[in-house]
């Protein structure tokens, strides 16, 4: 797999969550310390409507706890902070930045959607390709607006809203995709779109079903190959590091926290879920 299959995949993963009313397994656990617990959920950022009412098992953690901490709250999201980020600076446009044929097959996906030249023409090359993956989502079923993570944080006061990043973090995170080759970026992302909605379908399956080894061995999948070791340090282990020191801070506490970060971040011997465990401090329950 190529870095830049890696990164296409890691798009929509980036961008999906899901859940459901499961018989099954959940991604779910219950974190010990001396002095309080952690719930700890799987997620990715995107649901589907069939998700909800939720398993028990989630809402009883979440009724037990005393914050809600998310990846990055982005009902919070500061406007100018996605301008900065997101959109070309002044006076270029994204035809400019790339070339003719990749933006043309980006205006064609456009125009699929109805979403005029102004929406999009100063965006840069990753929003727009991660725009029209949003909407090639939602037209599979997909909708960010009732994912797990915006769904409690929607039914959270403010003041019992925690982050173990910010949203200023994650979208240089996103800004970094592709840097160096734009147009090789934005040609592969659309020629791949297909096997990446495969890959969602594929992700959530596994997820709704509780199988904890297949979501594993798709979230990380060629993980070792040299070609994508930068992407998965930058996406997934450099940010499981920072986010298990986090979570050991709140562990001090005296608080209950029910904490939702993304499935990818849990799984595998580099997981938060096994360097929790391999710390040896806390006692670890699988719900």
């Amino acid at each position: 797999m190529t870095k830049l299959k890696k990164i296409s995949i890691l798009i929509p993963a980036f961008l999906f969550i899901y859940s459901k009313s499961f018989s099954a397994g959940v991604l779910l656990w219950e974190i010990n310390s001396n002095t309080t617990k952690v719930y700890l959920l799987g997620s990715i950022h995107v649901a589907e409507k069939s998700i909800y009412p939720l398993d028990e098992r989630i809402t009883k953690a979440y009724q037990a706890s005393d914050f809600l901490v998310v990846e990055a709250n982005v009902n919070n999201a500061d406007p100018n902070l996605i301008k900065s980020k997101a959109y070309l600076p002044k006076g270029v446009t994204l035809d400019s930045v790339l070339k003719k044929e990749n933006y043309e097959q980006l205006k064609k996906k456009f125009k699929e959607f109805m979403i005029p030249s102004v929406i999009y023409k100063t965006l840069k090359p990753w929003m727009a390709v991660m725009m029209i993956t949003q909407l090639e989502m939602q037209k599979s079923g997909y909708d960010f607006s009732i994912g797990i993570d915006k769904h409690f944080l929607d039914i959270t006061p403010p003041n019992k809203v925690m982050e173990l990043e910010s949203i200023e973090q994650q979208l240089s995170l996103l800004d970094n995709l592709g840097n160096g080759d734009q147009d090789e970026f934005v040609k592969f992302s659309l020629n791949d779109m297909e096997n990446s909605k495969k890959q969602v379908d594929s992700m959530f399956f596994a997820w709704k079903n509780g199988d904890e080894k297949m979501l594993e061995d798709i979230t990380l999948k060629d993980s070792g190959n040299k070609d994508n070791e930068k992407i998965m340090e930058a996406m997934l282990y450099n940010r499981n590091v920072n986010m298990v020191k986090k979570i050991e801070e709140l562990l001090l506490t005296n608080k209950t926290y029910f904490v939702v970060v993304g499935a990818g971040h849990l799984l595998g011997d580099r997981g938060i879920v096994n360097k929790m465990k391999i710390l040896n401090k806390y006692k670890i329950e699988k719900k």
